[in-house]
């Protein structure tokens, strides 16, 4: 194998299509900003399901255009099949002889692509990375525990798949990323100590930042006036993220102080808008935007909001939205829930609980000093600059 990743593409694999939550701010901007280190790669995403594929296909053009990252979109056996992984596996090295590709290593998002990926390199002859983004047993276990008995022992079945997968990339990883200290110490028994590295979710510094020429144009366009206290969250209506518990707690803060409003940013605009109570309707506005676009709402807002349940999903867990909130200078209503961002959130001290009362009483900011403090510290901790410096050695190998 070639010691050297400057005359070597390199692979960034995933078997979850192009998931749109995701793929622009934790691969392609990752990958555009390691150019520059003379670290390249191209992305190879297997879509599982003809309905992950078709939603993956309409958008990989928009995201051909947004990055200079060579991006390929392939159809592959679901993982709920028995031996779906050697199927995949030998559709990977198929793959890999077809299109001619030999790259110097390859970067696994998630265990069950390095599993994959782990009974190729043998042939393939790349250095593999595991890239583990969080807690998946605990949280398909979770999944198992509502099916109904006919399902269950599909879920269970595919519980014992899941162990395996973490066993085989773990056993078989030449470099180990956890996003968290918690969940290295939970998932990375079996790495070496030297092979191991701890790199939060990261937001781009170029597209999360606080200018208050920024804020005070997007508040206008959103009709706001200095009185008006902003409260706003970015995010899905995944369950894990509280979106019910979230619009809640946004109404009671409306019950008691008419001068909130509330900002919704989302891909899921039509649930959010049935959650929303019709008491409180105008103050709401939901809106659905590109990666690009959201820094302007988080400039426009005083407090985001990021609640989360108590498990051990959570704890492990690295929210890239907490880095984008921080990044923007914002207080964020958060619970104890993630052990990440309670540390990160001293630090920086823009830790609010989500208490009526305390909400209530956070008066709008006069002058920007703060908040651009706020920003400054958060993006030596979750800036792709700061990240990438602690991520070139995880692309450097010998032996």
């Amino acid at each position: 194998m070639n010691n050297s990743y400057d005359d070597k593409a390199g692979l960034f694999l995933l078997f979850e299509g192009l998931p749109s939550t995701i793929i622009e701010s934790q691969v392609l901007s990752y990958i555009e900003a390691l150019k520059a280190d003379g670290i390249r790669m191209e992305v190879w995403a297997f879509a599982e399901t003809s309905a992950m594929y078709k939603s993956s296909n309409e958008r990989l053009l928009i995201y051909l255009n947004n990055y200079d990252v060579k991006i390929r979109l392939f159809r592959c056996v679901p993982s709920i099949v028995p031996y779906a992984i050697y199927f995949n596996a030998l559709l990977l090295a198929f793959l890999l002889k077809a299109k001619k590709l030999k790259p110097n290593f390859v970067h696994a998002r998630t265990e069950y692509s390095t599993a994959i990926a782990s009974l190729v390199k043998g042939v393939a002859g790349f250095y593999l990375i595991w890239d583990a983004r969080g807690d998946r047993y605990s949280e398909y276990k979770s999944t198992v525990n509502k099916m109904p008995r006919l399902a269950k022992w599909l879920g269970l079945n595919k519980l014992r798949s899941i162990k395996c997968w973490l066993n085989i990339a773990s056993n078989n990883c030449d470099k180990g990323i956890f996003v968290s200290e918690e969940l290295k110490t939970l998932q990375g028994g079996k790495v070496a100590a030297h092979k191991k590295f701890v790199i939060p979710c990261a937001a781009d510094e170029k597209l999360f930042f606080y200018n208050i020429d920024l804020r005070n144009k997007m508040r206008e366009s959103l009709g706001y006036d200095q009185s008006h206290k902003v409260m706003i969250y970015v995010g899905s209506t995944a369950s894990w993220q509280l979106p019910k518990k979230t619009v809640e707690l946004m109404s009671e803060v409306l019950s008691k102080d008419d001068k909130f409003r509330i900002l919704i940013i989302t891909p899921d605009a039509d649930v959010f808008n049935e959650l929303i109570p019709s008491t409180y309707r105008e103050f709401f506005a939901v809106y659905s935007c590109g990666l690009r676009e959201v820094n302007s709402y988080l400039n426009a807002a005083d407090i985001g909001v990021m609640l989360r349940d108590n498990c051990l999903i959570n704890k492990v867990a690295s929210p890239v939205k907490f880095a984008e909130y921080s990044m923007s200078g914002l207080m964020v209503i958060s619970n104890d829930a993630v052990d990440q961002v309670s540390i990160n959130g001293v630090k920086i001290e823009n830790l609010m609980e989500p208490s009526i009362e305390r909400i209530i009483k956070e008066k709008p900011e006069e002058g920007n000093g703060a908040r651009l403090a706020r920003a400054n510290i958060a993006v030596k901790i979750y800036g792709r600059r700061a990240q990438n410096e602690k991520s070139k050695a995880i692309y450097t190998f010998s032996g």
